[in-house]
């Protein structure tokens, strides 16, 4: 990617700066978890819907791509941005934290274990 592109962003909204050398992944997480309540509460609710649809498990990074795609349609603002190194992060998080959820995603190793 030049150095132009990285000034205009990807047409799919996920183009991120990178990490300060200091940051882990899972620093770069706990910020944006911070920051972005919504984010895991929509997850939350997106993902117990499916759940309780009959779905024994799905795929958090399609969730991410649902709230993109939602996110386009209600909004201009090009500045949130949902990193793809993170959906290993919630998956884990979101399956100790909400029982009905425990084995809903599907995970392999990853940083975030």
């Amino acid at each position: 990617m030049t150095s132009e592109d990285e000034k205009q962003g990807s047409l799919f909204g996920d183009v991120l700066p990178l990490l300060p050398p200091e940051q882990t992944s899972r620093e770069a997480f706990v910020a944006f978890d911070k920051d972005n309540p919504h984010v895991r509460k929509q997850l939350i609710q997106m993902a117990l819907g499916l759940k309780r649809k009959g779905h024994n498990t799905y795929s958090t990074k399609a969730l991410f791509e649902v709230m993109r795609y939602h996110r386009a349609l209600v909004t201009t603002d090009d500045q949130f941005k949902l990193n793809n190194n993170y959906t290993a992060f919630y998956s884990r998080e979101l399956m100790e934290e909400v029982l009905e959820l425990k084995g809903f995603f599907r995970t392999r190793g990853s940083v975030a274990d």
